[in-house]
């Protein structure tokens, strides 16, 4: 197995509720590792869920079918969190946030890392 090195996908220090990144191809792939590194959390009761999402299609777009595939823990707090997922891999990943709480704020990245 080859280790493609880290790419970083979202690096935000955000007050938006909610986004999603770019589409990554990565159906190569034997082995994803992610990583979220969550430098910085205001406000009153603050979370973030971060979701990684994927898809078969060729295309990406608004119309693309897509489902979870794993999600981080509820992050209330700083930290660095890590999954890895194993197996066959659809054509795409994506990640979405949501920020909950009163004027939650964070900063923090998200990256991958490609095991083909």
């Amino acid at each position: 197995m080859r280790t493609i090195p880290r790419q970083e996908v979202l690096a935000l220090a955000t007050h938006i509720e909610s986004a999603a990144s770019n589409w990554f191809k990565v159906d190569d792939c034997v082995r994803l590792t992610f990583l979220l590194r969550v430098t910085a959390v205001l406000g009153t009761s603050p979370t973030l869920t971060v979701t990684i999402v994927t898809t078969d299609e060729t295309t990406t777009g608004a119309s693309t079918s897509e489902f979870q595939l794993q999600r981080f823990p509820v992050i209330n707090h700083t930290g660095n969190y890590q999954i890895d997922v194993d197996g066959v891999f659809a054509r795409h990943i994506k990640f979405n946030y949501v920020l909950a709480g009163t004027d939650p704020s964070f900063t923090f990245s998200v990256h991958f890392i490609r095991h083909i």
